[in-house]
């Protein structure tokens, strides 16, 4: 159904929507936060800490076009951001969308998905599918690879939070430098290494944009 009449509604005091009349719900959580439809739309939320889990009520025909705007206001700690089975988009420090419901599904509409708390053990891919930063925990001599990133303007920090021994080695499947370097060492405490994604030709690469104490090779 279309609305064809050409006067406009009118509003005659705020509109604040949500069962409270809040019109904002600002909440620090401590467990998993499982959403109804009766919420408010704008969340301000607080992960305080560690990582959480916000469940996205259940979707129907008569909740199409319900939209949440969700906000990190935390310091520390995600928030993956969840339909009824699966994670739709992580938010970490900073980070906001919006997200609608569909008749079966909810959809990202916007997103600024913010700092994400990366992790990626030795020897293993340090995963790139958005902004992200990971703090190392070095134990011996450990390595990891880059893969090439995923969108223009993509951001990603490295450094080293704790060190008992030996270095890390990050190789990049490709140039992260205009000297070619593709291989970064971290080994002692608050080594940091900031890449920010360009392109080159057209294709995606890693540049460093920053670098205290990393040896490059």
């Amino acid at each position: 159904m279309s609305l064809t009449g050409t006067t406009p509604f009118k509003l005659y005091r705020a509109l604040a929507l949500g069962s409270s009349g809040n019109g904002v719900e600002v909440t620090t959580l401590a467990a998993t936060l499982t959403m109804s439809f009766l919420d408010e739309q704008f969340q301000s939320l607080n992960p305080n800490g560690s990582n959480r889990t916000v469940t996205l009520p259940v979707p129907d025909p008569e909740h199409r076009g319900v939209f949440f705007v969700l906000y990190n206001a935390g310091a520390l700690g995600d928030l993956a951001i969840k339909d009824s089975a699966n994670t739709i988009i992580t938010l970490g420090t900073g980070g906001s969308c919006i997200v609608a419901c569909t008749s079966t599904a909810w959809k990202v509409e916007i997103a600024s998905p913010g700092i994400i708390k990366l992790a990626a053990a030795s020897g293993a891919p340090i995963p790139v599918v958005q902004n992200g930063s990971l703090p190392i925990t070095q134990n011996g001599p450990e390595t990891n690879t880059l893969p090439i990133p995923t969108y223009l303007g993509q951001t990603l920090s490295l450094f080293v939070d704790t060190d008992t021994s030996g270095a890390r080695v990050v190789t990049s499947a490709a140039r992260i430098n205009q000297a070619g370097n593709t291989i970064m060492t971290l080994s002692d405490v608050g080594d940091f290494i900031k890449l920010e994604a360009i392109t080159i030709a057209g294709a995606l690469r890693w540049q460093v944009i920053a670098n205290d104490g990393v040896i490059l090779s």
